[in-house]
Formats: structure tokens, C-alpha cells, sequence
């Protein structure tokens, strides 16, 4: 029992010892400068736009909702596959923050391979991106499964879809491959109803205006 008692106490004490220590560690600067770090494409006066971060301006340190938001609003911009605002320097009540950015590469080239069933360019229609265009992991994604669809709705369900993102010689700018195994086309051998009372089967079958046996 006293020792069930104790337990609370010993969280209390625990949160009351850490708390000062925490407090210490969170001071109040201003900031002097901002930099910028990583920017390839982007724009380091832009960066720092969007960031909302201003020069003159309080802020806690390391941890203050002015720098989780400044890295929420360049996240948004879905342009940038990491994101840091550290402390470069602190002098005195002055901070001196630097913006890390990782920009995610752009497309220098796509190239289509084994496609006879769907011309170039209605898979680029579907592609829907071009050279220069900023791609991620995810949207290389999104593009595999939205041939995936084509094909399915062109009558190729099993149709298959590979990608990869070659370096090329510009830096930052990534070639995009897509292999295709378009598979083997389904046709529907015949349509066949059951329990139909009311109506006739050549009736029902009009009813499939795009699924025809063959």
C-alpha cells in the first residue's frame, strides 16, 4: 500500500524537477538573419517568404509554434522532401536561423517502353507531366496506378507497370522510366442471365452497349 502511495508522488516530484529545466532550456531571442541551405531551384528570398519568418521578430528557441508553422508552410508547397530551421549562431538575445531544404528533382526526361496497345501520346495525356516538372516518390505513384487504369479500362486488367527515376547529367534532374507489360487483353465469350422473367435475353444484352462477345 505505502508503496502505491508513493507512486504518485514520485510522478509529481519527476514533472516539478523537469519543468524548471525545460523553462531554462526555452529562451526568447530575436531573430538577426536568415539563411538559406540546399535550394537548388527554389528561389532562398522566396523560401524565406514562405516561411512567414521575419527578421527583428521574437521567437522561443528551440521549440516555438512561429517554426513548426514556417515548416508546415514549405512542406505545403510540396516541393521539398525535407525541411530543418536550426540555430546557425546565438549571441546574446540574437538567433541566427538557417532554412535546410531538400528539394525533390525535377523531371528531365519521360520515356515509355513496350506500349503498343496505347499510343504515346495518350499515356502522356494520362501522365499528365512534363519535362522541368517537380516529381515525387508519391506522384510517381499516382502516374503507375493511372496507367494501371487505362489499361484496365482499354480491356487489359493484367497489365503491369514499373517505374524508376534515373539520375541524369544535370544535377537534380531525373529521368523517368515506365516498363510496361500490357498483358493479355480479356474477351467476354458469351453473357448468359438467369432468373430473368420479365424481359428477354437479347433485350438484357442491349443493355451492354460496350461488352460485345466476340
Amino acid at each position: 500500500m505505502r508503496k502505491q502511495a508513493l507512486f504518485p508522488l514520485l510522478i509529481l516530484f519527476a514533472i516539478l524537477f523537469c519543468f524548471p529545466l525545460y523553462s531554462q532550456q526555452q529562451k526568447k531571442y530575436i531573430i538577426a538573419d536568415i539563411t538559406v541551405e540546399g535550394a537548388v531551384f527554389a528561389d532562398p528570398l522566396t523560401i524565406i517568404s514562405i516561411s512567414g519568418l521575419n527578421k527583428g521578430e521574437s521567437i522561443s528557441y528551440p521549440f516555438d509554434q512561429k517554426l513548426q508553422k514556417a515548416i508546415k508552410n514549405l512542406w505545403n508547397r510540396k516541393q521539398f522532401s525535407d525541411v530543418q530551421i536550426i540555430a546557425d549562431k546565438i549571441s546574446g538575445e540574437l538567433i541566427f536561423l538557417v532554412i535546410k531544404v531538400k528539394e525533390f528533382p525535377r523531371i528531365a526526361e519521360i520515356v515509355i517502353k513496350n506500349n503498343k496497345a496505347i499510343s504515346k501520346e495518350d499515356l502522356m495525356k494520362v501522365i499528365n507531366k512534363n519535362r522541368g516538372d517537380i516529381i515525387s516518390p508519391y506522384e510517381v505513384y499516382q502516374i503507375q496506378q493511372r496507367i494501371k487504369r487505362k489499361y484496365k479500362d482499354e480491356g487489359r486488367p493484367f497489365a503491369r507497370v514499373e517505374t524508376e527515376l534515373v539520375q541524369s547529367e544535370t544535377p537534380n534532374y531525373y529521368r523517368l522510366d515506365i516498363i510496361i507489360d500490357e498483358g493479355v487483353k480479356y474477351k467476354v465469350n458469351s453473357i448468359t442471365f438467369f432468373g430473368n422473367k420479365y424481359f428477354d435475353n437479347d433485350d438484357l444484352k442491349g443493355a451492354f452497349e460496350e461488352t460485345k462477345t466476340k
